[in-house]
């Protein structure tokens, strides 16, 4: 079964201190990726990441300066996002992992319902590489836009025709209401997406790219359909593996 990846930018870098990768973390989780091929080479595996502290402060300056993204602000993100790019395959080389780099920006063309070519991503699958692609700055018509690390994996699933998708944040999965100012705030795990969306009381958080449940709603805008979902904390240790290996898990498992 086929499965992608999606390393938050909370968990492979600090959000709060620009242009800081936590490198422990990244090779922690690339060594749990490792694990899991070395067992399970049949299985395709993709990777897709977010930017955090890399991507996410210099889109916000650019916004809040001048309002759009400017040719300066674009090459910016590029040069940024292809840096932090650099470190997770590094990271994911260096634990054995047959990483190679796709540039969204070189494939993508449009934001909304993903106007990609996604054909060598599923060429290099198939080969039993594993491909990691990026949240990145496009051009989509005549505009710089902002194409999240979430929506590029919801556009993989639908054109891939993937079965899997695992999350991997800082928190224990998805909750009712935010975790960080409830004590009480439980996980909702084992139910479809719709009636997640039903059920959580929170929708945003500080973030140019839209909070977890808005991303978790565009699989039901595109369509998708029986895809299993984790949701799991990427500081647990070993949390990854088992959810790559469907067992032990701390976190949400949705469906959609």
């Amino acid at each position: 079964m086929s499965t992608v990846v999606k390393l938050g930018g909370s968990v492979i870098t600090r959000k709060n201190e620009p242009f800081s990768a936590r490198s422990d973390t990244i090779y922690e989780l690339a060594e749990e990726i490792s694990n899991y091929l070395r067992e399970n080479k049949k299985h395709g595996l993709l990777l897709v990441h977010g930017g955090g502290s890399f991507g996410h402060p210099l889109v916000r300056e650019c916004l809040e300066k001048i309002g759009y993204v400017n040719t300066q602000c674009f090459a910016r993100v590029a040069f940024y996002m292809d840096l932090l790019n650099h470190l997770v395959t590094e990271a994911l080389l260096a634990s054995e992992v047959p990483a190679v780099r796709i540039t969204p920006r070189s494939i993508c063309w449009g934001v909304n319902y993903g106007e990609c070519d996604f054909g060598v991503v599923g060429k290099l699958m198939s080969s039993g590489l594993v491909p990691v692609l990026y949240g990145d700055i496009i051009l989509s018509g005549s505009e710089s836009r902002v194409l999240s690390g979430d929506d590029i994996v919801w556009y993989l699933t639908r054109s891939l025709g993937l079965k899997k998708v695992i999350f991997v944040t800082d928190v224990n999965g998805v909750y009712d209401k935010d975790p960080k100012l409830h004590k009480d705030a439980r996980v909702l795990s084992n139910m479809h997406v719709s009636r997640v969306l039903k059920e959580a009381s929170f929708w945003e958080v500080p973030d140019v790219t839209g909070g977890m449940l808005n991303k978790l709603r565009k699989s039901l805008l595109l369509g998708i359909k029986d895809v299993k979902i984790y949701v799991i904390n990427g500081f647990v240790p070993g949390n990854l593996l088992s959810a790559l290996e469907e067992k032990n898990v701390v976190g949400s498992i949705l469906w959609v």
